[in-house]
């Protein structure tokens, strides 16, 4: 097996990456879906259940499939992915010199190594969530200052800091490289067309209700330029996402439009997959 990605469950910003390795790789390229598909996370918002997807590996069906998926972790050329449950396999995998990468986000959402750096690193450490949980607990990984046997593997940035955040911590050392989502592309034959259609002074909010999304700021802002009696249309797509991290709720969100007397110019939208 040339190429495997470990995560939870395939997403709509993993399939076209996904089809892309296909193309390169054809059944020399695995996805292993460690959980099912989360329903409120997102069959809610129109999308299809992608694991079922032929490149999936679903190993939570069976006892076969997880034998399987723990034997193409070990096994396969290139791994690529969020390792838990599987860290006493990963863990073989390092010291027989087999090439991983493990991708993440940020570790320290809001505020970085500021004066709270001791309780957020204290956190870290608590959260079976974290994606270096057993970097720190373990003390290993450690980039250029790890271990021989640990010299294999790399940090992909799904983030702008978060390169940064691990250096804070010790890890991935001169082995961190950009990385990202890559949903597909759309292409207009007429931007020009489409700009032309737009709505004047029309602002979009889309995402889960997280806090560290900051929901909140768009409507702050909607007040400022309500204030400075500027006009303009503000529309809010969003839900109280499953996922890491605290939300709002949308009644949260619409009594603080209504505290600031907005209702005239922001709108909420339900959900929508397109």
């Amino acid at each position: 097996m040339k190429l495997v990605f470990l995560s939870n469950y395939i997403n709509p910003h993993q399939m076209p990456m996904a089809q892309e390795f296909v193309k390169m790789f054809g059944d020399d390229y695995r996805f292993i879906a460690t959980t099912p598909t989360n329903p409120k996370a997102l069959l809610r918002t129109g999308n299809y259940d992608m694991n079922q997807d032929p490149c999936v590996l679903r190993a939570y069906e069976s006892q076969e499939n997880m034998q399987l998926a723990k034997k193409l972790i070990l096994e396969s050329e290139h791994l690529i992915g969020i390792f838990e449950p599987f860290w006493d396999i990963i863990e073989q995998r390092i010291k027989d010199g087999k090439i991983l990468f493990q991708y993440a986000e940020r570790i320290f959402k809001g505020g970085g190594m500021g004066p709270n750096a001791l309780n957020k690193i204290k956190m870290l450490l608590a959260s079976r969530f974290s994606p270096c949980y057993r970097h720190v607990m373990r003390r290993k990984y450690k980039g250029s200052n790890a271990r021989p046997e640990d010299g294999q593997i790399y940090l992909l940035c799904a983030s702008a800091f978060a390169s940064m955040d691990f250096y804070k911590l010790g890890y991935y050392a001169n082995k961190a490289y950009k990385w990202g989502y890559f949903p597909e592309t759309k292409y207009y034959d007429d931007i020009d067309e489409l700009i032309s259609r737009k709505e004047a002074n029309s602002i979009l909010w889309a995402g889960r209700f997280f806090l560290w999304k900051h929901p909140d700021l768009a409507i702050k802002l909607a007040k400022n330029l309500k204030s400075r009696q500027i006009p303009f249309k503000l529309r809010i797509i969003g839900y109280s996402g499953v996922g890491l991290g605290k939300t709002y709720e949308t009644e949260d969100l619409q009594n603080l439009v209504n505290s600031y007397n907005l209702n005239d110019c922001i709108e909420f939208l339900p959900a929508m997959s397109t």
